[in-house]
């Protein structure tokens, strides 16, 4: 019984922790159409800010996935040193995926 649970709770975790990724991940391409459909309403716009970006997302930004303290995810707009802006989501593998909003001024 000892080596069952020695064997499960790893893999276990493993399999949860993928799935937080890929919450991350689905989240990323949704924000992506939140991004898109804020530059339509707002004469294409850039968003500055990821609450900008709130009433595009059902829910609301703070809503967004994985649930729990333990998958905590990050998602933010930054504004990298050549001027681009940068949607970032944090996983709580620590995995990035990055959209560029806008290119290099």
């Amino acid at each position: 019984m000892g080596l069952l649970t020695a064997i499960a709770i790893p893999v276990y975790k493993n399999v949860t922790e993928k799935a937080a990724d890929r919450v991350v991940e689905a989240n990323h391409r949704v924000l992506i159409s939140a991004v898109q459909m804020y530059r339509f309403v707002n004469d294409l716009k850039d968003p500055s800010d990821i609450e900008d970006l709130d009433e595009y997302v059902e829910g609301g930004i703070e809503n967004l996935g994985p649930k729990g303290d333990e998958y905590k995810a990050e998602y933010e707009i930054e504004e990298r040193p050549d001027g681009s802006l940068v949607l970032v989501s944090v996983a709580p593998s620590g995995t990035k995926f990055e959209y560029e909003i806008t290119e290099k001024q």
